[in-house]
């Protein structure tokens, strides 16, 4: 595991980190809530999509943020001051984190001590009473939660939901064997594909053009 400290999450250098590895928002296209590994047109568009970074060298992202997620980010360090307070933990801010290998990331909002980490979520009001009335992780995040947690090499995970004039929803994640083994099956297969499909991209005199068009900008 390989955690950058000095990167700021959204920055130039914490999307270069991202470029071509399998990161935990984007880990529901590989496994489904379930545990069952994905076929068809979700891992097929991820794999177009990490190749053709490989192959630019820039991210192929949507760089649009809606007023709603503009302000969910305004209410994160509130939210984790509020954690950190009601709960007794220093939540450590990091950029990104890597496997050893590099194929896999995230980027978490925080990591708690040495066994824990933290995904934060500041819905708008009606989304948070959805979470608070189930008060379990929402099936939308548990890929992105898992892949954390087996990326960050932590027994557990902490997921918080924090909206103002509302209790917030704290639930505390345990690593699951079975997801474990769901995602490692997943993130071996995509990587096999990649390497595969790499191999005939990397021939193409386009991408060589292409690359060298682009380090000479960038020098």
């Amino acid at each position: 595991m390989k955690i950058h400290n000095l990167v700021t999450q959204g920055s130039l250098e914490w999307l270069q980190l991202r470029l071509a590895k399998v990161t935990a928002s984007e880990a529901d296209q590989l496994v489904t809530p379930l545990w069952k590994v994905k076929t068809g047109a979700a891992p097929q568009t991820l794999l177009y999509r990490k190749l053709a970074e490989k192959a630019t060298g820039s991210p192929c992202e949507d760089a649009f943020e809606s007023f709603a997620m503009a302000e969910g980010k305004l209410l994160e360090p509130e939210a984790i001051a509020y954690l950190e307070l009601m709960e007794g933990v220093k939540v450590d801010r990091v950029g990104f984190v890597e496997t050893d290998d590099g194929r896999a990331g995230c980027s978490p909002d925080g990591l708690i001590g040495d066994n824990n980490g933290l995904e934060l979520k500041c819905p708008r009001p009606q989304k948070h009473i959805e979470y608070l009335m189930a008060g379990v992780l929402p099936s939308e995040y548990a890929a992105q939660v898992h892949w954390s947690m087996m990326v960050c090499e932590r027994p557990r995970w902490t997921f918080l939901s924090y909206a103002r004039g509302f209790p917030p929803l704290i639930v505390k994640v345990p690593r699951d064997p079975a997801a474990q083994a769901s995602m490692a099956v997943a993130l071996a297969t995509f990587n096999a594909a990649f390497d595969a499909a790499w191999k005939t991209v990397e021939t193409w005199p386009l991408i060589h053009a292409h690359r060298k068009i682009h380090l000479q900008a960038g020098s």
